[in-house]
């Protein structure tokens, strides 16, 4: 049904081009007189209506998958894995029947279960690990001098970060008046700061 409007959509549209452009032309082919006026209404609309039926008509559904292989040939490769499947199980039927646990008699003596000794670990003291290294500044430890070698830590921002003290990141220095993602990004790149 779609194909059918878009034949009519093209023909309305091949129409209405060639009767706008020469509408004598037009006249000649379907032996009646048309106007310029006469030609858009008529074909315009055609063109309108076609274009509107192949919307509707359309199918806007997916096109669904269809496996290529012939139903016989899917049934042979099932019936094949099964095979493969019974071989491994014919194969693994020998070895479990040799270790399949004897049943114990009276006489039998059954070793008594080893115990095994625990060996605790010795705990060795860790070494703090440090963050910092030579030329950066812990900005937990630091002095007012010390810290004012940050970018962007005047001697306010100094006073507020000892007092905000301590800090588990430099990323929480967002927490000082004046510092925001930006200056935490500057003072990032410079690589002087650093927590302990």
């Amino acid at each position: 049904m779609e194909n059918l409007f878009i034949i009519l959509l093209l023909l309305s549209l091949l129409a209405l081009g060639i009767g706008l452009v020469s509408p004598s032309l037009l006249t000649k082919i379907l032996k009646k007189q048309f106007t310029r006026k006469n030609i858009l209404v008529y074909f315009g609309g055609a063109t309108v209506v076609f274009f509107i039926m192949f919307g509707i008509f359309s199918d806007s559904s997916p096109t669904p998958v269809v496996n290529n292989q012939p139903e016989t040939q899917q049934i042979a490769e099932q019936q094949e894995a099964v095979n493969e499947m019974a071989e491994k199980e014919d194969i693994l039927a020998p070895i479990q029947a040799t270790q399949t646990p004897k049943p114990l008699d009276s006489t039998t003596a059954v070793p008594p279960p080893q115990q095994q000794t625990k060996t605790e670990p010795t705990a060795q003291p860790k070494a703090p690990q440090s963050n910092c290294v030579a030329g950066q500044v812990d900005i937990n430890t630091a002095s007012k001098e010390d810290l004012k070698n940050i970018i962007h830590i005047d001697d306010t921002r100094a006073d507020d970060l000892i007092r905000l003290r301590p800090f588990k990141s430099v990323d929480t220095l967002t927490k000082i008046n004046g510092i925001a993602t930006a200056r935490l990004n500057d003072i990032k790149t410079q690589g002087i700061a650093c927590v302990q």
